[in-house]
């Protein structure tokens, strides 16, 4: 004998109550496994870079004799030390391959026969950079240390140089023993 089954339904509506306040902070998970390898990023400027630089040095005892003021002496650099993209140069000279804002950075260890104001400069093809002036007064028999650094604009094909000048005539002038003289440069941003 079947007995007959009724279904019935209830929906019961139980009202939401107000949220509570925020639990404690759980304790970290376990890391997760590495996401795919994203695409390869678009090739970086070269501003900023070191990608040209070198410089000469002297380290040969050598005598000059000054014939006065605004009488210019190139300063001995007998010895190219590494460079790159700078032109060789047998001269006592350092040429630029690129233009670009470069930072020189020069030094000088020489010794007077007599007092005199001498004066120290770097050239850009044989013409003054003004920021690279240095004059002293020097004693005979004294050795004497210059060292500069400035930052300027140059162009490729610029011949860089050392020299210096008295204040008066027969001045002699000895780069001593050990590294006497040196110029480096160093380009560190493109011209703007």
């Amino acid at each position: 004998m079947k007995k007959n089954v009724t279904s019935y339904r209830l929906d019961l509506v139980i009202p939401r109550g107000e949220v509570g306040p925020t639990g404690p902070k759980g304790e970290q998970g376990p890391q997760g496994i590495p996401g795919p390898q994203g695409p390869k990023g678009e090739q970086g400027s070269s501003s900023g870079t070191l990608n040209a630089y070198g410089g000469k040095f002297n380290n040969i005892t050598t005598s000059l004799t000054s014939s006065g003021l605004e009488n210019w002496i190139q300063v001995p650099l007998s010895t190219t030390m590494t460079n790159i993209n700078l032109k060789e140069s047998s001269e006592n000279n350092v040429i630029l391959e690129q233009d670009g804002v470069y930072e020189i950075n020069y030094f000088i260890n020489i010794s007077v026969n007599k007092q005199t104001s001498l004066t120290l400069i770097v050239r850009s093809n044989n013409i003054n950079i003004p920021t690279s002036v240095i004059t002293k007064q020097v004693l005979p028999g004294n050795e004497t240390m210059w060292i500069g650094s400035f930052i300027t604009d140059l162009k490729a094909d610029d011949k860089i140089d050392m020299a210096i000048s008295t204040n008066q005539e027969n001045v002699i002038i000895t780069f001593g023993s050990g590294t006497n003289a040196s110029l480096t440069v160093k380009k560190i941003d493109e011209i703007i």
